[in-house]
């Protein structure tokens, strides 16, 4: 009995440190999303030399892209496909879905020259999608019932 109270308290404090871990994957996952906006140098310093066409080659890969527009996110149901898929892989553990799914929707997205708002992703939001998902699945199954009309 107190080996397996032990047993219960060691799987206790493994699933906190599960959440805790997942907690903090998912503040770096948004925190990565948020992107740091530089001023930019209206007038540029006087006196300096124009760079010669070496230098400007070597500085070019330095710049940065003009930053494209946060768009809101609207949902698709190719997003039903892939929660469904990591749900499946993490063992539906929401917690350690969230960041693997904010993740690939932004690089989804940035292939197709979209910038999307992840900010609403959380935990809680996609267990509502995933519920939502099933009910409809549930909806559009025929009815057990519907079954045994036929064989009357």
């Amino acid at each position: 009995m107190i080996a397996r109270d032990r047993r219960i308290r060691e799987e206790e404090e493994e699933d906190r440190r599960l959440k805790e871990e997942s907690k903090k994957k998912t503040e770096q996952a948004k925190q990565q999303q948020q992107p740091v906006q530089l001023p930019a140098l209206e007038n540029p310093p006087q006196g300096e030399e124009e760079p010669s066409h070496a230098q400007t080659k070597e500085k070019a890969p330095e710049e940065k892209k003009e930053e494209l527009p946060l768009a809101e996110m609207k949902w698709d149901t190719e997003y039903d496909k892939l929660l469904e898929n990591l749900l499946e892989y993490h063992s539906f553990d929401f917690e350690q879905v969230t960041p693997h799914f904010i993740e690939i929707v932004v690089e989804a997205n940035a292939k197709l020259g979209r910038r999307v708002d992840t900010s609403h992703l959380t935990p809680d939001f996609l267990r509502e999608k995933w519920t939502a998902v099933e009910v409809e699945t549930l909806r559009a199954a025929p009815s057990p019932a519907s079954h045994l009309d036929e064989l009357e």
